[in-house]
């Protein structure tokens, strides 16, 4: 049980750490080479403890981890050694790749035991310790990814940064590998030890600096949004689609902003969106068995992914498929959207509500394995004369296009293939749909990715989103059912003393909520809001955002911190405004400040709201495609938002709400009052008093605050709308 290198742990320490083995129960797999005769782990460390699926898989490592926390700092002072910080999260391949190299390498372990104390972080989990390191990383080195490797002081100062190592001198073509680099970082802190202080008090102030961005005195012009437009005009691809060369990452925030600015304008600037949603969706990024994304394509034309897959990435991307359909009411956008969300429905719900974070990129040792065909496999299943059709259609051949087998992607449209064949396009889509399924049945058979089933608070507000706006849209009652239940289990969950928490796993909440935990549950509580009508769901939005506003607000420059006045104090509270993978919790913040402004009639939200954009000022003026939903609340500053209130219930009702339903409107905030108006909502939505009076089935479209004369007919809805959109 001893870990190489390590000192002896206490009895009682041994003791704990099995009996929270033990109670991980007989279906608890350890993740180890390590093992004994009978199948237990040679090796046990204190992230036996933890809940977080990435800590766990470390729990067996020979290396003697801790989780993040005091008694891991305060070891290292009484040793005098530097803290070894690794971060990850449990669906990285090349993190994968770092632990069976290195961390369950005896040799490699006893040295950072020796020399270290070495603390593992789950980046999803811990996303404050994790952004101010990674701002570090990228200071230090120019780049950045997972896995993070940082070393730190006693006393929390970053003095060396990196990502991935490969073990040895040697190994991947590296001139020094890990176990060579951890004698230098000791001999360096033994033998240089005020040079390592310098460059960690450098390190932190620089650190301080970037967290604290200074605000502009006023809001930034609209040339800001056309400066990303033009961005967006220089970068893209217009054979592929997308923005810039490989790797290729979807950026749905981008597309968010560019569907609003060119809605429009000149069929040029709108193809922008739709070829990059064609050629996504057509590429093997998708995919096309089983539903999803996986998380971004690795060359420039859609073809191979990183094969994870992630929550938030399907929910974004369900909302950017959303938007393409009503703005271009093209069917095979629809059909995304329906294929993401019965994957998230089928594979990623938890039996107790809510959505599970992640899926892995490898399976049986291999990346992208459970996701390969070959032609012999689609033939055992599908009848030869349909095998043919979909090998064509998915572009499976003897030769393969990954590593000798073949990821599924789309290359013709659906008439073109079906002629070939000659088949009627309707009869070559049934043949596809009943080849999928079998296809889907026969994967089922494979040993599956890893699935990393802790539900994090933030990720399940964009999915609750995508979940309610779908399900309005298309009126799908399930979805928005699933959306209901799974922001009930949100709010049931609370922690630390905060309404929200960031993470929950079997049931248990852990560490209270971060700033993009309550700006995307507040968005998700408002779409449930606008597509139900139910006042419960504007309840608990205003709650939230007042605790939001008591917990993160930074009343003196504007904007809001990531981590709470409940949150650990590290080096600075970080303001972040990076609209990348995931929308930043201030441009969200943003966005939501506006929408409840319209609503309530309340300044105070506005003003707030136009903080939060000067708080960023001068970052948008230098790279405004950074940031494009804080634009998007800029450009919603600098024009007209419409409140249509829809009161009444029935068939005329339903006629008035399909306008909503089906058409592209940006700028629209939406009030329904099926049941009339209580006084509840009368106090939070001033502008529906009177207006559900008599139960006529009406539509009034305010602007300002003024509303103009209730309309009945759905085409002088729309008139009205349209008029209002610019």
């Amino acid at each position: 049980m001893k870990l190489p290198g390590a000192p002896a742990f206490d009895p009682a320490l041994i003791e704990r750490l099995w009996a929270s083995f033990r109670a991980k129960g007989k279906d608890y797999v350890p993740r180890t080479h390590h093992l004994t005769g009978d199948g237990q782990p040679r090796y046990i460390n204190r992230l036996i403890e933890e809940s977080s699926p990435y800590l766990l898989q470390h729990a067996h490592n020979p290396v003697n981890w801790r989780p993040w926390g005091d008694d891991a700092f305060a070891e290292a002072a009484a040793r005098d050694v530097p803290v070894l910080l690794s971060v990850g999260y449990s669906t990285c391949h090349w993190c994968h790749v770092m632990e069976e190299e290195s961390f369950e390498n005896e040799q490699i372990a006893a040295r950072m035991n020796e020399l270290f104390v070495c603390v593992k972080v789950d980046r999803e989990e811990r996303p404050d310790v994790d952004s101010l390191h990674m701002t570090a990383v990228q200071m230090m080195t120019g780049h950045g990814g997972w896995p993070m490797t940082v070393l730190l002081t006693p006393d929390r100062k970053p003095w060396f940064a990196g990502t991935y190592f490969p073990p040895f001198d040697g190994s991947r073509g590296a001139r020094m590998g890990f176990y060579s680099m951890l004698q230098v970082l000791h001999e360096a802190w033994k033998n240089q030890r005020g040079e390592v202080l310098e460059q960690g008090e450098e390190v932190s102030r620089r650190l301080r600096e970037l967290g604290q961005p200074d605000p502009s005195r006023g809001l930034p012009g609209p040339d800001r949004l056309d400066v990303f437009l033009q961005t967006c005009r220089r970068q893209f691809d217009p054979s592929e689609g997308g923005f810039g060369g490989a790797p290729k990452f979807p950026r749905p925030a981008v597309l968010d902003l560019l569907i609003r600015l060119t809605a429009n304008g000149p069929e040029s600037d709108r193809r922008m969106v739709t070829l990059t949603l064609d050629k996504m969706a057509a590429g093997g990024m998708y995919d096309h068995i089983g539903g999803g994304f996986h998380r971004y394509s690795v060359d420039d034309i859609w073809l191979v992914p990183h094969f994870e897959k992630m929550l938030y990435d399907n929910a974004q991307l369900a909302r950017a498929y959303l938007e393409g359909w009503k703005l271009t009411g093209a069917g095979r956008y629809a059909i995304t959207v329906r294929e993401i969300l019965e994957y998230i429905q089928r594979e990623m719900t938890a039996p107790d509500s809510g959505f599970w974070s992640a899926t892995d990129a490898d399976s049986e040792g291999e990346e992208g394995l459970f996701f390969l065909w070959t032609p012999d496999e689609v033939k055992a299943l599908i009848p030869e004369d349909h095998a043919a059709r979909i090998c064509a259609w998915f572009d499976i051949t003897e030769a393969g296009n990954f590593e000798g087998r073949n990821i599924a992607r789309t290359r013709k449209s659906v008439e073109s293939a079906a002629a070939r064949f000659g088949d009627s396009p309707q009869a070559f889509l049934e043949i596809i749909a009943s080849a999928k399924q079998k296809m889907y049945e026969a994967r089922l058979k494979r040993v599956p990715p890893l699935r990393d089933d802790k539900i994090i608070t933030a990720w399940n507000g964009l999915m609750i989103s995508a979940f309610a706006c779908a399900g309005f849209a298309f009126q799908r009652m399930d979805w928005q059912d699933a959306a209901a239940a799974a922001m009930r289990a949100i709010l049931a969950h609370p922690a630390g003393g905060a309404k929200l928490a960031r993470t929950r796993k079997d049931g248990v909440a852990k560490t209270p909520g971060y700033l993009d935990d309550y700006a995307f549950s507040i968005e998700a509580l408002l779409w449930l809001f606008e597509t139900t009508g139910d006042p419960a769901w504007m309840e608990h939005a205003l709650n939230l955002q007042q605790e939001q506003d008591e917990l993160f607000l930074d009343r003196e420059r504007g904007g809001y911190f990531h981590s709470g006045s409940r949150h650990e104090q590290l080096i600075t509270r970080e303001k972040e405004a990076y609209d990348g993978a995931e929308p930043s919790g201030n441009s969200v913040a943003a966005m939501n400040l506006m929408r409840l402004s319209v609503l309530t009639g309340r300044h105070d939200f506005r003003e707030r709201a136009e903080a939060v954009v000067r708080a960023f000022g001068k970052h948008l003026e230098s790279n405004p495609f950074a940031s494009p939903l804080l634009l998007a609340a800029l450009r919603w500053m600098r024009r007209d938002i419409q409140h249509v209130i829809i009161a009444g219930q029935g068939p005329r009702v339903d006629a008035l709400m399909q306008v909503i339903r089906t058409g592209f409107w940006p700028d629209v905030v939406l009030t329904p009052l099926p049941d009339g108006v209580t006084p509840r909502l009368a106090e939070q939505v001033p502008a529906v008093q009177g207006r559900g009076d008599g139960g006529e089935p009406r539509a009034f479209v305010c602007i300002a605050g003024e509303c103009k004369l209730p309309v009945e007919d759905p085409v002088e809805l729309r008139k009205l709308l349209e008029a209002g959109r610019g």
